[in-house]
């Protein structure tokens, strides 16, 4: 019984040690998602202005 409450306890204590990695471990994968949905939005944008800027040319010859 005492053994079952110290391994209750050991264990509560590991986990509340844990938690806080997996909040840094979350934030960090958010934070590399944003960056590459940030990096695909800028890769669109600069596409569309290339492919604006071709269609210029072309429709100026």
């Amino acid at each position: 019984m005492i053994f079952c409450d110290i391994y209750d306890l050991s264990l509560l204590i590991s986990v509340k040690a844990f938690l806080p990695f997996l909040r840094v471990l979350k934030i960090s994968q958010d934070r590399e998602e944003t960056i590459k949905m940030v990096s695909v939005i800028k890769e669109t944008r600069v596409e569309s202005i290339l492919l604006v800027n071709i269609l210029k040319f072309f429709l100026s010859l």
